[in-house]
């Protein structure tokens, strides 16, 4: 391992993690968990109280169960095996070092550092001034010419009152918007929303898409069956 890990965490009782986890700690290294004080301020600004946060919390996240995954730093393993998942909300991948644990940490956000689990794969993207294309993006395909990302945005919407006497209050929530970028050539494009305007989009790319498309019966609009678009035009 070419870098040591140095995790600094206030809910952790000492400085020493426990070798099952594939982290080591010491020496010069750098952290790879954001400060723990973080944590706390969060979501004091939202002016809800627990119940009213804890009632609409799993708007956050794409998954909110915890699903044992590894950190690596340049495609090289650094952390095995450690309960995480993405909160979408603060674009944050958060970390458990062991399933009991109650608190977890917020990874850092490098652009060297990544996480895979059996269910998902992310990658940390530098910001370029656009919320929707920076931070932690899911690779849906990860091919040698083509990649397809997914982006996960959510706003707050705090709680109105209904503007007459025949409408309903709104209750405070999370509300969730999903991007989906191909990447070619280094290049990141954002991937229309309507069907017409993505089947044009891959056509593009290569003129036997639309064929492609129509002949199977392929739902763009769909995840699955973009995945699948995007899987066959890298094998042209």
């Amino acid at each position: 391992m070419k870098n040591f890990i140095n995790i600094t965490i206030a809910f952790i009782l000492g400085l020493a993690v426990n070798a099952q986890t594939g982290i080591q700690t010491g020496g010069g290294g750098f952290q790879i968990f954001t400060k723990a004080s973080d944590m706390g301020q969060r979501y004091n600004s939202l002016g809800l109280t627990d119940s009213q946060f804890n009632s609409i919390k799993s708007g956050m996240y794409a998954n909110m169960n915890f699903i044992h995954g590894n950190i690596f730093e340049n495609g090289e393993k650094i952390a095995a095996d450690l309960p995480m998942r993405y909160n979408a909300y603060t674009d944050d991948i958060e970390v458990k070092l062991k399933s009991s644990d109650a608190n977890f940490q917020p990874l850092k956000k490098i652009p060297n550092l990544s996480v895979k689990t059996p269910l998902d794969y992310y990658i940390f993207l530098e910001d370029n001034g656009k919320k929707e294309e920076s931070g932690f993006v899911n690779v849906l395909v990860d091919g040698d010419q083509y990649k397809l990302y997914k982006k996960i945005t959510v706003s707050f919407q705090p709680a109105a009152k209904g503007r007459t006497s025949y409408e309903s209050d709104t209750p405070a929530s999370f509300k969730q918007n999903i991007f989906y970028y191909l990447v070619h050539d280094g290049n990141l494009m954002e991937v229309p929303n309507s069907k017409g305007k993505i089947i044009d989009f891959l056509d593009k790319e290569n003129s036997k898409m639309k064929d492609y498309i129509k002949k199977n019966k392929i739902d763009v609009r769909n995840e699955a069956g973009l995945i699948k678009a995007i899987s066959h035009l890298e094998s042209l």
